[in-house]
């Protein structure tokens, strides 16, 4: 049985079993209603599904800016569109908060993270038949110990499940090593290495994009609740938006810093001194830790 063109064996088990289970739900109408639910929820709402949207043109944008330096290969489009699902969004919808060190593990954890799968693992794959059998094994054996880490009535079980996961991957992990010992210069071309690179590439490229996002999710979460706390007052609204502009600037620290711990403070003033004063307050505080190397305080909030 041969895989699907373009594909290899695991990948195509993989399509294979997800095109089974979206057969399967279609026929069930408690899964087909929790599928339209949670799809009207998502592409009802206007940010979200401008945000993916957004995502999905500067990615595209950044193909193309390869492609005209002469860097991207038809080859590369299975990568890149695994790259975008399995980093990109998940990278694009984190709400915790973000700095400088996130980037920077941001883009070790993407080389980590195709070292291991794309180069290692996906290396040497096995028989479809086989593939068709490890798959669906493997993502069983996840989801149980998933289920389990969060129940402590299930140590046992969760020992025995990360013991064959690791089997599992061991295995597959010993396959492609010694095919890549075997096979080295083969492997080793320059469209390999150019593939390899390519999800970094991608994620450098993205950043400016996470970043503009975060910033604007800061300052539209913070004022818009100030604007809440303060009772549709304009005019001492605009006042506040214009001091809190020129404190954070186009620093993301310094944003999430003002909505984490000074934000509340403003909910209840009543006039321009009161802003201003919690505002000084702000930048004072700003200084001292950046003066202490201090990116992002603790989880204290006062002012709440």
């Amino acid at each position: 049985m041969p895989p699907i063109p373009g594909l290899n064996t695991r990948e195509t088990a993989l399509a294979a079993w997800l095109v089974a289970f979206f057969v399967f739900a279609l026929t069930k109408s408690d899964i087909r209603r929790s599928m339209g639910s949670m799809l009207r929820v998502f592409f009802g709402s206007g940010a979200l599904t401008g945000m993916l949207a957004s995502a999905a043109a500067y990615a595209t944008g950044t193909v193309l800016l390869l492609r005209y330096l002469g860097y991207w290969g038809d080859h590369m489009t299975k990568t890149a569109a695994l790259w975008f699902i399995g980093i990109g969004l998940v990278a694009l919808f984190n709400t915790g908060p973000t700095n400088g060190a996130y980037f920077r593990r941001l883009a070790l954890h993407n080389v980590a993270l195709v070292i291991i799968v794309e180069f290692v693992v996906n290396l040497h794959t096995f028989p479809l038949l086989i593939e068709l059998v490890l798959v669906p094994l493997a993502l069983l054996l996840a989801g149980t110990q998933a289920v389990a880490e969060s129940n402590p009535e299930f140590a046992q079980a969760r020992k025995l499940i990360a013991w064959c996961l690791t089997v599992l991957g061991l295995t597959s992990l010993s396959f492609s090593l010694a095919y890549l010992a075997a096979d080295f210069n083969r492997v080793a071309t320059v469209e390999k290495i150019e593939e390899f690179l390519l999800p970094l590439i991608l994620t450098v490229c993205f950043i400016p994009f996470l970043y503009a996002v975060r910033m604007f999710t800061a300052y539209q979460t913070m004022l818009c609740m100030i604007r809440f706390g303060l009772h549709d007052n304009e005019a001492l609204y605009r006042f506040a938006r214009r001091l809190i502009v020129r404190s954070c600037g186009l620093s993301l620290s310094r944003a999430q810093l003002f909505e984490e711990r000074f934000r509340g403070r403003l909910l209840f003033v009543e006039d321009e001194a009161e802003v201003t004063r919690v505002v000084d307050e702000f930048r004072q505080a700003s200084k001292t830790w950046r003066s202490r190397g201090v990116s992002q305080p603790g989880p204290e909030r006062p002012g709440y």
